[in-house]
């Protein structure tokens, strides 16, 4: 090892800290903003009971999220003297920011509180604050909104707690019917 080695790694890491900074200055100066105007741009257009949200209480680290409001699932349990109805927590996509400036995509699913846990947040990817286009966001929100579509129809989460509920009463699934 000699101590030219060890100058070029400090050039390097010196190359490395400043992309952070301009990393973190391009997400303040643009794409901050450029996530949120874009994302309540969709909200308007979908008409879902949604909001969008600046998550900025910790600098260079903050995130923009569109998200679905919580309501009412349409499940109610009756007991003898009053009814329970059973909320349903919506899913969100959020745009946020890495420690070194990069952009995570993430995407966290809806549950049914009592009935159907939340699944675990899947992340889209990481990327650079440059790749952050209207496209893009445009792009993520399609595949947030592929995933919010295939939860409600039928999640794997939701298969194996019917599965486990209709077993609990006699009932197996995947089963083939008898042959007439």
């Amino acid at each position: 090892m000699t101590i030219e080695t060890i100058k070029q790694k400090g050039e390097q890491l010196k190359a490395a800290l400043a992309t952070i900074e301009s990393n973190r200055k391009l997400w303040q100066d643009e794409k901050k903003g450029l996530l949120k105007t874009t994302l309540e741009q969709i909200k308007s257009e979908l008409g879902f009971d949604m909001q969008v949200q600046s998550l900025t209480y910790t600098t260079n680290s903050e995130g923009i999220n569109l998200t679905f409001n919580n309501g009412y699932s349409g499940i109610y349990e009756k007991t003898k003297t009053s009814m329970k109805s059973y909320a349903k927590h919506g899913g969100y996509i959020v745009f946020s920011q890495a420690y070194n400036g990069k952009v995570f995509v993430i995407i966290g699913y809806p549950y049914i509180e009592g009935i159907v846990t939340q699944g675990d947040a899947i992340a889209v990817g990481k990327f650079n604050p440059e790749e952050i286009t209207a496209d893009f966001i445009y792009k993520q929100v399609s595949f947030f909104l592929d995933e919010m579509i295939k939860w409600e129809i039928d999640t794997s989460v939701d298969s194996q707690e019917d599965e486990a509920r209709a077993n609990s009463v006699g009932f197996v699934f995947g089963k083939t019917p008898p042959s007439q």
